[in-house]
């Protein structure tokens, strides 16, 4: 049976999201009772970085799907 590899959910961290774009974690803070993740990406059409805040719950769950694909380091 084939294990799964666990991701650390820390600053530097790289990998494809929902729009298969690639993010970057860049800060984790609390915010009362949960922990938020703020992440980024290069906008190629608007040439910017674009910023998300999202719960900590809601990446390790995509990590946890296997939906995404992993970043070759």
């Amino acid at each position: 049976m084939a294990r799964r590899r666990v991701y650390k959910i820390e600053v530097g961290e790289n990998f494809y999201w929902s729009d298969r774009d690639l993010w970057h974690i860049v800060h984790i803070f609390d915010d009362g009772d949960d922990t938020m993740v703020v992440m980024k990406s290069w906008a190629k059409y608007k040439k910017r970085w674009v910023y998300q805040v999202v719960s900590k719950e809601l990446i390790e769950w995509w990590f946890q799907s296997g939906c995404f694909k992993e970043v070759n380091k």
